[in-house]
């Protein structure tokens, strides 16, 4: 095996460190790249000198490399980190999220094909490793830590694998252990599921987005998924969508997090129903196709705070609320905070703007027991659907009693205009849309601040901005509401559906209008390919070197001493 270990030359950027150098990155010893404080996600992007020889292109013959750990800082919860590969700057192919769970030491791979690299050579290879905060309550989350990364580049076609021994030890996904005579243990193993056992299988490829998203959330619908998968025929899914699997391969490796909030199978089509959610890891012009896996007998989804559960799926959020129905508890698929329907007269409505029905609030019902997730935060982003006739001022969310006392408050004012009003560092102020909402008709309307400016946004387009800074202020008395405020005043007299409040950087202004494209019209945002059989397709190829120096592997070749056995 003719590999290159390249440790990085540089390191070019790193984010949410009270430390970080070059040096903590480059071997095993020790020295770490460590998280500021919990609740913060973390980032390192590091680039590489040029291999000895060229890489060879071919599916999972480069591999990249991190060491990780689960830094508490008292805080809790399981975050996840990323391994993405870059090329002078631009991105060029993303991993899959791996949950961080060992606060000693965990190694992480990424297995990627260096076809299409612009320079053949290798030279402008970078690496970027992100560590996700989730779990916890809003503002007490565990992070990650970084420690070395590599780039074992293969220049002879030989498959890496994702236990491979480094400065005298044998590395795995969450174990060290001393090798012996210098021998190697390798063994190519899929991330995912093994997309070869489903009866069925179809590419969807989203529209190209402005810029590359982190963590984008999309959503599929009726209009995206094939009529086989949902007809209740022969190759429809299973098990209410329990087989139903995401991935950004068509073999099943690159397994996505997914939030089922309704798949109803029929042979009528008025009867059927489809309302899914994924989540990227990053979401960007070479990196928008999605595979959907169906039609296995026995399989049901993970649980919601598993991995690749519904949790996973909006893991940059801090409330992610459907609002489908009139339920007395309004759930959070971001498994943070549940709400408690508050008031009277709340309806389920079946007009809504996704899929099948929606929470109508009436007038005189809204959420609460919420805690404010965006007391102390630098930056914050809230959006929903809503359909709102043309009457006085109402609250989308927020935590108002006066001007002094508050948070932010997303609202609509007496002239029909969306306003987002916010409090940092004692300094109260308004932006306001050029748009008016309260018409009668489905609009996505978001409130974005990031510690610069603060902005209302209208159907993804910005229509309001302002210059501010500081900390977002935590209201002496005011509770936090979706749907009023004032406890008893402006509560929304109609629809309303996917309130998200977030105090990522992931989601930017890029990710606004992707998500508005994405929802508006996911048969305009999604190409839906033809469906095709993946059950005969071959294993990814399993291959192991014993300690004393020999192979062992499917062909049969092993042996101390280098012996070989057929």
């Amino acid at each position: 095996m003719a590999t290159d270990t390249l440790a990085p030359d540089a390191l070019i950027a790193s984010t949410g460190f009270s430390s970080c150098a070059n040096s903590d990155l480059t071997s095993v010893d020790g020295n770490w790249c460590v998280a500021t404080n919990n609740n913060t996600s973390t980032e390192t992007h590091s680039s590489f000198g040029t291999p000895s020889d060229p890489p060879t292109a071919g599916t999972d013959l480069q591999q990249m490399r991190c060491e990780v750990r689960l830094d508490t800082n008292s805080g809790t919860g399981t975050p996840t980190a990323r391994i993405e590969v870059w090329e002078s700057g631009v991105l060029f192919v993303a991993g899959s999220e791996v949950d961080v769970t060992s606060s000693s030491t965990q190694i992480i791979t990424f297995d990627w094909d260096a076809t299409g690299l612009s320079d053949s050579t290798g030279a402008g290879v970078e690496i970027k490793v992100f560590g996700t905060k989730t779990g916890g309550s809003p503002t007490v989350r565990s992070t990650v830590d970084v420690g070395f990364v590599e780039w074992i580049a293969d220049v002879t076609g030989v498959v890496v694998g994702d236990n491979v021994k480094y400065s005298g030890f044998l590395e795995t996904a969450t174990t060290k252990s001393q090798g012996t005579n210098g021998g190697i243990f390798a063994t190519v193993a899929a991330t995912g599921f093994t997309g070869s056992d489903w009866g069925r299988r179809v590419k969807l490829t989203g529209l190209s987005p402005s810029a590359s998203l982190t963590g984008f959330v999309a959503l599929v619908t009726l209009d995206n998924v094939p009529v086989e998968s949902i007809d209740a025929g022969s190759n429809s899914a299973l098990n209410g969508g329990g087989d139903l699997r995401f991935s950004t391969d068509d073999a099943g490796d690159n397994q996505l997090p997914l939030d089922i909030v309704t798949f109803v199978t029929n042979a009528t089509e008025a009867s059927r129903s489809c309302q899914l959610w994924i989540r990227f890891p990053t979401y960007a012009s070479g990196t928008r196709e999605v595979y959907m896996f169906y039609k296995k007998a026995g399989e049901v989804q993970p649980a919601v705070t598993a991995s690749f559960g519904r949790n996973e799926v909006f893991q940059d959020e801090e409330l992610a609320h459907h609002l489908v129905d009139n339920s007395s508890t309004q759930v959070d698929s971001s498994g943070n905070d549940d709400g408690t329907l508050g008031g009277s007269g709340a309806l389920t409505n079946t007009s809504p703007k996704i899929e099948d029905t929606n929470l109508d609030l009436s007038g005189t019902a809204y959420v609460e027991g919420l805690t404010d997730p965006t007391t102390g935060a630098s930056r914050m982003t809230a959006r929903c659907w809503f359909k709102i006739p043309d009457e006085f001022s109402k609250s989308v969310s927020g935590s108002w009693k006066s001007d002094t006392d508050m948070s932010y408050l997303f609202f609509t004012g007496t002239d029909d205009f969306l306003n987002f009003r916010l409090r940092t560092a004692g300094a109260t102020a308004t932006v306001t849309s050029t748009t008016k909402v309260q018409d009668g008709t489905w609009h996505h309307c978001a409130a974005f601040y990031d510690g610069t400016n603060f902005k209302v946004l209208v159907d993804g387009t910005e229509e309001g901005t302002a210059g501010k800074t500081g900390t977002i202020d935590t209201p002496s008395s005011a509770p936090f509401n979706i749907g009023r405020y004032n406890e008893d005043a402006g509560t929304i007299p109609d629809n309303m559906q996917e309130h998200r409040l977030s105090i990522s950087a992931n989601i930017t202004l890029d990710w606004l209008s992707s998500e508005y494209d994405n929802q508006n019209n996911p048969g305009v945002f999604w190409t839906t390919g033809t469906p095709d059989d993946p059950s005969g397709e071959g294993g990814r190829i399993m291959s192991s070197l014993a300690n004393n120096g020999g192979l062992a592997g499917l062909g049969g070749i092993a042996g101390p001493g280098g012996g070989l056995a057929g």
